[in-house]
Order: structure tokens, then C-alpha cells, then sequence
């Protein structure tokens, strides 16, 4: 069975999932454009949903990775996307999975035996090893690098998705009405 397929297979015991939206304000998807997304209404009338308060700085990098282990972003050394490699302004570097040296929350799911599907989170790739599948997000070199967990399931999504992407094409344009029609 492909491993695409087994992920919506039933499996015995209780399911969670977490739908993490970034830079969603909460009053736009949750009251304003409710009726434009059922898919998403319907999970929140069914499940749990509430507001998340973030880190300082509330921005993508730190905060999904303060959400996921817990820390803050003065214990992850993790500021933002772009972090001081040392004490001058031009030693940069990107935080990429690599920086984040603590557990996350699927970390501790693999110690008790239990699976994850981790699809798209900031800062995983490169990926590591995990009790389950993992998929990388943004900051993926390309399709061609190892973004997926185990191996086998990046060859199973290039075959369903050749032009597989990780995040918006060309999001930093200045041609705002463009990216609006992607």
C-alpha cells in the first residue's frame, strides 16, 4: 500500500490533528469568511479551535517552532528567519531545521510509540527521522533535495505531483495583484 493511501486508511484509537494557518487572522476565518470555508468549519464546530497567542517576535520563524517544543525564541536562539552567526551585522544565517536542537512535539509522539504526518511546518527540512511521514516546508532547497520522511514517500508525491511546490512561487513579489491570481 502506498504510503499516500495508508494515510487515509482508518486506523483503530483516537486521532488528532493540528491545522496550523499562518498569519491567519482568526476573525476572518473563523467569523468572516466562515461560509467560505466549510471544509474548515466543520472541523472547527467539531473539534477544538481557539486563538493562539505567539512569541516575540510574533513572526513565522520563531513562533511555529516555539508552538511545537514549547520554548521560547531566546531558548531556541531563533529569532527569525535571518539570525546573527555572530556579533557583527554581516554574519547571517538561515534557521532551518537544523537550528531547532530541541524536541518537538511529534519528537516526544515517536518516544511513545505513536505516529505523525507532518506536512508543511516550517522549519523541518532537512528532515529527521520520525515514527511516521514528514514533509518538509518552506525553506526547502528544491524538489530534488530529501524533504520527506522516509524517502520512499518524496518519490510516491514527485509521481502524483511532478511540480510539487513548497510554498507560493515568488511570494516576495512586488507585483501584489499577480500574487493574488496564484
Amino acid at each position: 500500500m502506498s504510503i499516500l493511501r495508508s494515510l487515509r486508511t482508518r486506523h483503530d484509537g483516537q486521532k488528532v490533528v493540528v491545522i496550523g494557518l499562518d498569519c491567519a487572522a482568526p476573525e476572518l476565518v473563523f467569523d468572516q469568511w466562515r461560509d467560505d470555508l466549510p471544509n474548515l468549519s466543520r472541523l472547527a464546530q467539531r473539534g477544538l479551535w481557539g486563538d493562539l497567542e505567539s512569541c516575540i517576535p510574533a513572526i513565522t520563524i520563531p513562533a511555529w517552532s516555539c508552538m511545537l517544543s514549547g520554548k521560547e525564541p531566546g531558548e531556541l536562539g531563533i529569532y527569525g528567519f535571518r539570525n546573527r552567526a555572530d556579533h557583527s551585522y554581516d554574519g547571517m544565517f538561515i534557521a532551518t531545521g537544523d537550528h531547532v536542537h530541541e524536541k518537538r512535539v511529534w519528537d516526544y509522539l515517536s518516544g511513545a510509540g505513536k505516529r505523525s504526518a507532518v506536512i508543511g511546518v516550517p522549519q523541518t527540512y532537512p528532515v529527521r527521522p520520525l515514527k511516521g511521514w514528514l514533509i518538509s516546508g518552506f525553506l526547502t532547497p528544491n524538489r530534488e533535495s530529501h524533504f520527506a520522511y522516509p524517502d520512499r514517500l518524496r518519490r510516491e508525491i514527485l509521481g502524483a505531483v511532478p511540480d510539487y511546490d513548497f510554498d507560493v512561487p515568488q511570494f516576495r513579489t512586488e507585483e501584489k495583484e499577480w500574487l493574488l491570481q496564484q
